[in-house]
């Protein structure tokens, strides 16, 4: 299967496009309940130069909030303003101040109630991280906005853009036998993925971007000959190895676009070699 290069243009045009409609959606998150732990809440998200983060005083959700993040004191008082917070048309994520009595049997009650997934702990180590990957499951279908206007989540969403990219090329690497068929797919998906990686450090999406997204061809074709080079010495079958090379050349490529993204410049030893 072949992708022809006006279709590929196409392609990805297309996607920049939807990829800047994404990181602009306005994103509202939501925090109640107890003021103390609201605060704490607040501060694990940093700098928020749109407001995107706000305390509601009280317990009434009026108005369109993306997400909410409820802090109570424990299961007794979940089972209190369980009434309220089912009325929630917003996905919610429940911090409590108290674990002690939170046992197996109380979780299976709450089953029902809340997304377990979504229940976290305020004394917990590993609190700030727990929290953040709740935000980011819920809010799956707008982390790049998350990125947009939260810079603190910045490097956990590119590292999932990043895994996922470099998954979806390890199949197609290892899926495609036809000798450089799969190279198009492989660089079209390279290419989504420096687009929403710009989009994560919030770089608009220019004519001038795209000219750097062509060092992603080049790249994509260094991967294809060392596939080509460790196939004859590496052991296994040679789809395994296709597979490997696609992931791995893909990380990099995502690395080192988070990276130039992140300091506006390629990591110095980059720069050395280009010099050279």
């Amino acid at each position: 299967m072949s992708i022809k290069p006006t279709t590929g243009i196409r392609k990805i045009y297309k996607f920049a496009r939807q990829t800047e409609n994404i990181s602009n959606l306005k994103l509202r998150i939501g925090i109640a309940g107890r003021k103390k732990i609201v605060k704490t809440i607040r501060d694990t998200f940093g700098a928020d130069p749109i407001s995107s983060v706000v305390e509601i005083p009280d317990m009434s959700f009026a108005g369109a909030f993306d997400l909410l993040i409820i802090a109570l004191k424990d299961v007794a008082e979940l089972t209190e303003k369980a009434h309220i917070i089912e009325k929630s048309a917003a996905p919610v994520i429940i911090v409590f101040e108290q674990s002690k009595a939170v046992t197996d049997k109380t979780l299976d009650k709450l089953e029902g109630l809340i997304d377990l997934n979504s229940l976290i702990f305020l004394k917990e180590s590993d609190f700030q991280k727990r929290l953040h990957n709740a935000v980011v499951r819920e809010l799956d279908d707008k982390k790049l906005a998350i990125a947009r206007v939260l810079p603190l989540f910045r490097n956990r969403i590119a590292a999932d853009i990043i895994s996922d990219s470099s998954k979806q090329n390890a199949l197609i690497g290892a899926a495609v036998f036809l000798p450089g068929a799969d190279m198009p797919i492989l660089t079209l998906n390279q290419m989504k993925m420096v687009l929403e990686l710009a989009a994560v450090h919030n770089e608009s999406l220019s004519v001038e971007r795209a000219k750097e997204l062509l060092v992603t061809f080049g790249s994509g074709y260094i991967f294809r000959a060392l596939a080509r080079q460790l196939l004859g010495f590496v052991p296994g079958p040679g789809f395994i190895v296709k597979g490997i090379v696609a992931y791995t050349g893909t990380r990099a490529l995502g690395q080192l676009a988070h990276e130039y993204f992140t300091r506006g410049a390629f990591p110095l030893e980059i720069g050395n070699k280009s010099k050279s």
